[in-house]
């Protein structure tokens, strides 16, 4: 009798008598999880076999390769469906990965069969991080049981080394990882990142020049905003008063414009008071004795647009109050959910459709509001900035960047709303404002 013959017997035979048959660990491997099979472990990815199930999950992409610099934080997003709907469900990660990814959204009443949804996810390289073979998988379960449904997202995290010269630096900004983040009694309560300085160089300043300069420092590139000739520079670890030595030795250099700190910095509070949403502002500047003029316009008499910008935390884009007067707007910098309320306010008080029952009326009814995020994160929605307190921040590179996209986008005015900590920069400058 043929193996084939043989093996079919058994599995008639096995049935019959209410047995198991064991398959070979290759076939476990290859076998997908199903509803009913539950984890077993949190240190494994590949669970026993179990009877599959009619509820699958399905990823874009299939599988997610992450670059990213040790010491800096990244943002990418992946999508799942479910080709059933499934109650309570959450998001299971790895646990060799759980230390370096936070998702923003860790569970789910109800997942809708066919429906996309989408995760962000915030990869936290600390800088003492080379290995380069990290790998995992992201995973849909039920709540309740911890039973995994089967498709799992495999993740692997590649470390790529900051850069040792200018021509292959990062063309874009560096957020910083929490343990590059300190306080110092010189500067209260206001935070700044212990490795790093900020650079502008001048315009006369070669690749040479600047290469020279940073090997001389032991600097190595991090971020960059090519066009405005800055650069992130990571050193050292130190103490504020290193930095500013640091800083007042690279100064002297003629290949530099300015040099400084990355300093964090922190927008006003919103209150969450229910008296809130009963604003006294629009009477007290007379509000509606302009929109008796005018309530706004989004193009001028010549055909331009009247753009008006905003650089703040993060912004909710899909705001049904909001969303019909954003013309232009770059994605959030953090996930939503963990970057605040702070920025959709402001552009809510400057340009808030009205008329629509819904929420308040902006100073400009018809706008066309240009929003840039330059957030960072919120304590104590997110885990990896214990060093800033409670608050939400924003990056000054990124507002740099941001900065310097609105001139380029001709936008003609700005709010910028920030708590802009002086203290750091009168130790560092002995400045006349303080």
């Amino acid at each position: 009798m043929s193996s084939r013959k043989v093996r079919l017997f058994l599995v008639v035979l096995f049935t019959v008598f209410g047995l198991a048959i064991p398959i070979s660990g290759d076939e476990q491997a290859d076998k997908p999880l199903s509803q009913g099979c539950e984890v077993q472990s949190d240190d494994v990815h590949e669970q026993p076999e179990c009877k599959e199930g009619p509820v699958s999950v399905t990823w874009n992409p299939e599988r997610l390769e992450i670059t990213s610099t040790p010491g800096t934080l990244r943002t990418v997003s992946v999508e799942f469906s479910a080709n059933k709907n499934v109650l309570d469900a959450e998001v299971w990660i790895a646990p060799e990965l759980r230390k370096f990814i936070t998702s923003d959204v860790n569970s789910f009443s109800k997942l809708q069969a066919g429906t996309s949804y989408e995760l962000s996810l915030v990869v936290s390289l600390p800088r003492e991080i080379m290995d380069s073979g990290l790998r995992g998988s992201i995973r849909i379960r039920d709540k309740e049981t911890h039973k995994s449904l089967p498709g799992r997202l495999p993740v692997s995290i590649i470390a790529v080394p900051p850069a040792r010269t200018v021509a292959n630096a990062p063309t874009t900004v560096a957020d910083p990882t929490n343990e590059r983040i300190s306080t110092d009694v010189a500067l209260s309560t206001t935070a700044f990142v212990n490795d790093e300085i900020d650079i502008f160089f001048a315009p006369t300043a070669d690749n040479v020049a600047i290469d020279t300069l940073a090997s001389s420092i032991n600097g190595l590139f991090i971020g960059s905003i090519p066009d405005l000739r800055f650069y992130q520079l990571l050193v050292s670890p130190t103490d504020f008063n290193g930095l500013t030595a640091l800083i007042n030795t690279v100064k002297q250099n003629p290949a530099v414009s300015f040099v400084t700190p990355n300093v964090m910095l922190s927008s006003f509070a919103a209150p969450n008071d229910p008296g809130t949403a009963k604003s006294y502002a629009p009477a007290l500047i007379n509000a509606p004795l302009a929109w008796d003029i005018t309530t706004g316009v989004k193009k001028l008499n010549d055909g331009s647009d009247l753009k008006i910008g905003a650089i703040d935390g993060v912004f909710d884009f899909t705001n049904a109050d909001l969303a019909a007067n954003i013309a232009f707007y770059t994605d959030n910098n953090v996930p939503l959910l963990m970057g605040g309320d702070h920025g959709t306010r402001v552009a809510s008080i400057i340009g808030a459709v009205a008329n629509n029952n819904i929420g308040i009326a902006g100073m400009m009814w018809n706008a066309s509001l240009y929003l840039y995020s330059a957030g960072l994160a919120c304590q104590p929605k997110v885990p990896w900035f214990p060093a800033l307190g409670q608050g939400c921040y924003m990056d000054w590179p990124r507002m740099l960047l941001d900065m310097d996209q609105a001139i380029n986008d001709q936008v003609r005015v700005v709010n910028l709303t920030m708590d802009f900590p002086a203290q750091p920069y009168c130790v560092l400058h002995k400045s006349w404002l303080c």
